[in-house]
Parts: structure tokens; C-alpha cells; sequence
């Protein structure tokens, strides 16, 4: 999806649609609650996906327009799923347990293509001060949200955990000077807004 669209496209909407998504799936399959500020909320995220997604400046170019949103909207449902899935898992696991067997899953699965790359020393000798940081902070901060989901309603919890749209679409366009930064913004702008209504609508 990185490959396929500018980082200010591409991480609003695949983050955002499981914020989207969520809600509503934890109102109809969980028997959660969303007050009307909530539905307030999604309708604001949805606003403010249309924005992102935009028009393609020729016909030309429709399938280089598309391949990205497609792409994204995927890795959205993707995210939903597995989070929805956490959700479920947490009545039978405590979160430090559920992120292990996930570990072991990600390590299961990626090492056999990590060995055949063959670069893996390389890439420890050049970023291993990068590498242990991701490796604190990415699972570090997914426990803190598994906690959350365990005590709360996964429709306000995972809300919350998308306020990084807005940095990923900053440093798309003032850090990789992607384009159309204006319209971005304002759609950043929107579905975070609608993040804040849904995640406050929980209190």
C-alpha cells in the first residue's frame, strides 16, 4: 500500500476504517452501546474519508487513482478484523498472553521469507538502534491497548488508538512533500474529530 500511494493518502484511510468500522460492528455483533454523539462521529469520519479519497485529475490515470484507496481500504479490514478478533480473544486471555501467541504467529510466518532475503545481518548492523525502538514501542503500545479493550467497549477503546492519522498525514506532506496537502489536512482534520466524538461519547 506504501508502494502504491503517498503516505498522506494511504495511512488516513486504512487507519480510519476500522475506526469506522468497529463501532458499528461492536454495536451490532457485540451488543455494545454508541450514543448519538458516536453516530455523530462516524458520520464525520466518513465526511472526512470522501475528502481524502478525492477524484482522479484524468481518465488516464483511474487505476493508478483507485489501486491505493483499494489498497488501503484492505489493510482497514484487515485491521478490523483482527481487533475485533483480539476483542473476543480477551475473554479467554489475559492481553500480555494474547500479544505472545501473536508474536509467535509473526515470527512463524515471516521468518522463513526474512532468511531467504537473505540481508538480515545487514539490516541489524545498520539500524539496530531503529530496531529496537520499534520493537519497544509497536508491541508496547499494542498491550496498552489490549488492556483497554479487556476494561472498556472495543467501540470507544480502538477509536482512540487511531489519533496518529494526523501525524502520518503531516509527515507525508511537510517531511515526503506529497501533494494536494490542503485538502488532506482538512480531511485529517475531520476524521479525527469524529475519533474525539466517538471515543468521548464512551464516558
Amino acid at each position: 500500500t506504501y508502494n502504491a500511494g503517498d503516505l498522506s493518502q494511504v495511512y488516513p484511510i486504512m487507519r480510519g476504517t476500522p475506526t469506522l468500522l468497529i463501532p458499528a460492528i461492536g454495536v451490532l455483533l457485540l451488543k455494545e452501546t454508541l450514543p448519538l454523539w458516536g453516530w455523530i462521529g462516524l458520520s464525520f469520519m466518513l465526511i472526512g474519508f470522501i475528502v481524502m479519497i478525492g477524484r482522479s485529475s484524468g481518465k488516464g490515470h483511474q487505476q493508478s487513482f483507485y489501486k491505493p484507496v483499494l489498497l488501503a481500504m484492505s489493510v482497514g479490514l484487515c485491521i478490523t478484523t483482527y481487533t475485533l478478533i483480539d476483542k473476543v480473544n480477551l475473554q479467554h486471555l489475559s492481553p500480555l498472553a494474547l500479544l505472545e501467541v501473536t508474536n509467535i504467529g509473526f515470527v512463524l510466518g515471516l521468518t522463513p521469507a526474512v532468511l531467504r532475503s537473505k540481508r538480515l545481518k545487514h539490516v541489524i548492523r545498520t539500524h539496530i538502534n531503529i530496531i529496537w525502538i520499534g520493537a519497544i514501542l509497536s508491541p508496547g503500545s499494542y498491550l496498552l491497548f489490549l488492556f483497554a479493550a479487556r476494561n472498556a467497549n472495543i467501540s470507544t477503546v480502538a477509536p482512540m488508538r487511531e489519533v496518529g492519522i494526523v501525524f502520518g498525514t503531516l509527515l507525508g506532506l511537510f517531511v515526503l512533500k506529497e501533494s494536494q496537502g490542503t485538502r488532506r489536512i482538512t480531511a485529517s482534520i475531520a476524521v479525527v474529530m469524529g475519533i474525539i466524538m466517538i471515543a468521548s461519547s464512551g464516558h
